[in-house]
């Protein structure tokens, strides 16, 4: 920093002007009395406390505006600098504008080059902004009002002028009240600095208490300016119970420090007087707060001769250490495991680098599942590689101790800074990687700045390092910014001894390296993670996270908003939900298909109706996520969108289209009723021609059309009730039959024999849309096909079609022989009024409200069609809930089935099948471990399904033993056998029933079912 020369009475006149980078201001400027200049490297180099009223303003030149100068300004404002800030700049953009845009009074210029004429217009503008004939003029200007300190504009004598609205607003007076006090009343004991301060005219700086209105007096800083105005003062004032909590933070953090720098003085000074090893062990057990640390030295051979003997390790435990080392071998990184396996449930495993390679690993040991504080965990990684740092350190020192010439050779080359100096900062040697590191061409430049002390950024902190080194005779990992020639800054870590050599003085011998672009990299990495955070946190959707035990570890505003809670009242997810669900049935619901979702077995969002804090009821649309995070482990990510508005709106139009459908049936209904009263009117005209059994027909065709339309109608859901489909889909199909004209057919073979669970009359609704769109293609007439059947998810379909998901289904098809839809309308069928009939025909809300009420239910649809040939709908319900008869379902549950097959492929399917309809099952791969099993549980097996070709014991003698030890048996053969007389002869032997592979999972179930119903004999 450099200083033009004036008298005192100039430097004290008009304007500082800044400037970070090499301008050459015109001459001209230079020799002006009313600027000082500074040229600065590091906002460390910029003053910070001014006399706010001996200059008229600040004037930066800088290339471009940057977040260290909006700080220092910031700064400045703080310390109550309130003078104008005006800055020059090459070129600046509007991003320039938006850095400087909070900042009071700052006025940026831009100037293609910095010219005398510029400079020479800036500093004019000034002058004419501040006249110094009208002073009382600082009182009304906006930098007065917006100075952030609380600040008084006092006569000599005591009276109050004016106050600033940071006064007001921290001590609570109101203007009026303020003008009417003398300074004395408000500041007791101010008189004295008063006298003293228009005698001396200089400014004060004393502690007193205000008086607040309502009597409290509050301790301050008083900070008393002469005015430019001779019969004024300038009173700033600072709150010296807000500066205590400022001190007391500070004080908090030097401790944290200074903790740090003692677990790092602790781990490099003891490893060099002592067992390294375990005084690493030592530190990272007590940052890391763990059960046990060991550390493992890594051979030539890498991880493969890794040999583990760690008290208490397991086969398991070993696996697991194996598989950490591996990933830290790829990552370079550290590696965290948290499971039930083996004797440790967490284990940390860090690397220990030096020259790029790992050289040990060092792991932490938990005996119980932790969850690992993520600073911890970095500060231990970072005291781990310091430790190697410093054991590499000693290593070359030793090694240049046996060897003068090996000495020079290894720290020419090393990539660390080596250098030898006197106790006085004088260069004894300096290696080729120092110079390159502080931009040194030779070292004698770099002895000429070490003379100047020009190497360090705060001198102070040589004076530090070199006590210290007196003190121990050894310095490690001391960290410090060193000044590079070009006048940059780099962060350095440096390590030092002292060595002595006969008939010379004492001699410094150190190392140093440049962790500048680590530090960045810290940097960068805490600024993209609170960028990461304000975005989740400010996200228009729900967003929260939980980890593997449910406890929530991610929670943003738009949560808090919508649930009416805040994180600190929720602990973990299972209270969460119970508070939004207080209905059990429902939070059961939500908690399966938020399961389904996780697992992949569901893959669209989810909507559930919670309630909030306040009561209020939210329709969310959910889709929940597994992640996995490096630090966390594995996480269940939680998305919603409040969709309350749309879920009304879609209320309001599924009543709309409810009325548009009642409409359509009371016109088929008119229609129809019109030809039965033009029968009766007949019949009662002719009354000899038809008998009065013919009119009583006709009026009860009549009533039964009208109770079955109300019946199909009713407004009450049964939400998760029993009901049978094929009857369901028949009362659809009979109310449509009796509404359509002669010329169109319904056809229907139905054959779904089962009960499901679920909204029945819902259901109707969304059979009546397809089976009336259906009607609708057929304008001059055709055939619908409606049929039901039982369907697993390995049975084919045709291309194009697919089950949603494993398992069982009832599958409904209708297929009409209309004129079919047209290949660019099929992606938007779905789609909300959406319609391929005329616009004034329907609302095109139908199949939208179809595909509602079975994603409602589990289901999917699906059309497939061609145009001029026809459609077909494929309609799907879940049916892996079997609802038998309750004597039916009691000896079902009682017995047990046993398969025996040595296929593991085939065992494994009817296995899986047969376990998903609720059967209890046994299985054996070979006749005679079968025949074992058999005589074990006969008591508790109802069914034998039976291979013939088997290893060990064939098929046929099986069948013979087990009927010898449980005559009553039932006994099911499946077999891909080809002789064409095994069959027969097993079934006069007396099998109940016999399925040739490949066989049908349909048939299979019928089959087992039917079997597993009879009562054994």
């Amino acid at each position: 920093m450099w200083l033009v020369e004036r008298s005192k009475e100039q430097q004290m006149q008009k304007t500082l002007l800044f400037k970070k980078y090499d301008t050459n201001l015109p001459e001209e400027i230079l020799k002006q009395d009313t600027i000082f200049v500074f040229r600065y490297h590091d906002p460390d180099e910029l003053p910070v406390h001014f006399d706010p009223t001996l200059y008229n303003a600040f004037f930066f030149i800088l290339k471009e505006v940057g977040t260290e100068e909006v700080n220092y300004i910031q700064t400045l404002r703080s310390n109550g600098n309130s003078q104008p800030i005006y800055i020059l700049q090459k070129e600046f953009s509007g991003a320039s504008a938006e850095k400087l845009q909070s900042i009071t009074d700052c006025i940026l210029f831009e100037s293609q080059s910095l010219s005398s004429q510029k400079i020479e217009y800036i500093l004019t503008f000034i002058k004419q902004r501040f006249d110094n004939s009208s002073v009382p003029k600082i009182i009304e200007h906006p930098v007065f009002q917006n100075i952030p300190i609380p600040t008084l504009y006092v006569s000599i004598e005591g009276k109050i002028e004016n106050a600033n609205r940071a006064f007001l607003s921290h001590f609570k007076y109101s203007e009026e009240y303020l003008k009417s006090l003398n300074i004395q009343a408000l500041i007791p004991g101010l008189e004295t600095e008063l006298a003293v301060s228009r005698k001396q005219k200089r400014s004060l700086k004393t502690e007193l208490s205000i008086a607040e209105p309502d009597g409290n007096m509050v301790p301050c800083h008083i900070h008393l300016f002469s005015s430019s105005h001779p019969d004024h003062l300038l009173c700033l004032i600072e709150d010296f119970t807000a500066i205590t909590k400022q001190r007391q933070k500070l004080e908090n953090l030097e401790i944290t420090f200074k903790k740090f720098d003692r677990i790092l003085n602790r781990i490099t000074k003891s490893a060099a007087q002592t067992d390294e090893k375990k005084q690493v062990c030592s530190a990272l057990k007590d940052v890391l707060s763990c059960d046990r640390v060991e550390q493992i030295s890594i051979g030539e051979r890498g991880i493969t001769d890794l040999q583990f003997s760690i008290p208490e390790m397991s086969k398991d435990d070993e696996e697991i250490f194996k598989i950490l080392a591996q990933r830290i071998v790829e990552s370079e990184t550290f590696s965290i495991y948290s499971g039930s396996t083996g004797n440790f449930k967490t284990i940390i495993a860090f690397p220990q680098i030096s020259d790029s390679k790992i050289i040990g690993l060092v792991f932490a040991f938990y005996y119980n599942f932790i969850e690992p504080d993520p600073f911890k965990v970095r500060l231990a990684s970072l005291l781990t590689q310091v430790c190697i740092l410093s054991m590499s350190w000693q290593n070359v020192m030793q090694t240049v101790k046996k060897s003068e010439g090996h000495f020079k050779a290894l720290v020419e080359n090393a990539q660390d800074g080596i250098y030898q100096s006197a106790p006085d900062g004088h260069l004894i040697y300096v290696n080729h990687a120092l110079l390159k590191m502080l931009g040194y061409h030779t070292f004698e430049e770099m002895q000429e700045a070490a003379v100047h002390n020009q190497l360090y950024a705060i001198p102070e902190k040589r004076a530090e390092f070199k006590a210290m080194l007196e003190n121990s005779g050894v310095v490690y990992n001391f960290t410090e910014k060193l000044r590079r020639k070009d006048g940059s800054y780099i962060s350095v870590i440096e390590n030092a001894h002292i060595i002595y050599k006969e008939k010379e003085s004492v001699i410094y011998e150190g190392i140093i390296r440049d962790v500048s672009e680590i530090k960045e990299l810290e940097t960068k990495i805490q600024v993209e993670h609170n960028f990461a955070q304000e975005i989740i946190d400010k996200a228009p959707v729900l967003i929260f996270a939980v980890d593997q035990k449910g406890k929530l570890v991610l929670w943003n505003r738009k949560v808090e908003e919508v649930s009416g809670y805040t994180k600190d009242e929720i602990m973990d997810k299972a209270e969460l939900f119970s508070k939004l669900y207080p209905d059990k049935d429902y939070l059961n619901k939500v908690l399966t298909q938020t399961n389904q979702q996780l697992i992949g077995t569901l893959d669209h969002p989810l909507m559930f109706r919670l309630i909030n804090k306040n009561g209020q009821k939210r329709e969310i649309s959910w889709t929940s996520k597994q992640i996995r995070s490096a630090i966390l482990g594995n996480l269940e990510l939680n998305f919603g969108q409040d969709l309350t508005r749309l879920a009304l709106l879609e209320e309001n139009i599924y009543d709309a289209y409810k009325a548009e459908v009642l409409n359509k049936l009371n016109t088929s209904l008119a229609e129809r009723f019109k030809e039965l009263l033009a029968e009766i009117k007949y019949v009662l005209e002719n009354p000899s021609q038809v008998s009065s059994k013919g009119i009583i027909e006709k009026i009860n065709t009549g009533f039964d059309l009208i109770r079955e339309a109300q019946n199909f109608l009713q407004t009450k859901q049964l939400i998760n009730e029993p009901f049978s489909l094929d009857k369901t889909i028949k009362q659809v199909v009979d109310i449509v039959g009796k509404t359509i004209s002669k010329n169109i057919k319904i056809e229907t073979n139905l054959r779904f024999y089962r009960m499901l669970m679920g909204d029945g009359n819902g259901l109707k609704q969304a059979l009546f849309n397809v089976v009336a769109n259906a009607v609708d293609a057929l304008a001059d007439g055709g055939t619908i096909l409606v049929d039901s059947q039982l369907a697993h998810s390995d049975d084919p379909l045709p291309k194009g079609i697919q089950f949603p998901q494993y398992g069982n289904w009832a599958l409904i098809h209708i297929k009409d022989s209309g004129i079919g839809i047209r290949a660019e309308d099929l992606p938007h069928l779905f789609e909300p009024f959406y319609s391929t009939r005329e616009k004034d025909s329907s609302r095109g809300l139908g199949l939208t409200l179809t595909q509602k009420i079975l994603h409602e239910h589990g289901g999917s649809i699906q059309i497939s069609s061609e145009y001029g040939k026809g459609t077909d709908v494929y309609m799907f319900l879940p049916a892996s809930e079997n609802l038998h008869s309750g004597e039916k379902e009691q000896r079902i549950k009682k017995q047990k089935i046993l398969i025996i097959d040595d296929e593991s492929i085939i065992q494994d399917l009817i296995q899986d099948v047969l376990h998903s309809e609720g059967y209890q099952i046994l299985s054996a791969q070979d006749g005679k471990a079968g025949l074992e099993l058999f005589r074990l549980k006969a008591n508790e097996i109802g069914l034998v399904i039976l291979d013939v070709i088997l290893p060990k014991l064939d098929g046929q003698t099986v069948f013979t033993e087990i009927r010898k030890i449980k005559p009553g048996v039932k006994v099911l053969v499946i077999s891909g056998y080809s002789k064409s007389n095994v069959k027969e002869k097993l079934i006069q032997a007396g099998i109940n029933a016999f399925i040739a592979k490949p066989f049908s999972i349909v048939h299979l179930l019928e089959t087992v079912e039917s079997l597993a119903s009879e009562k054994s004999e």
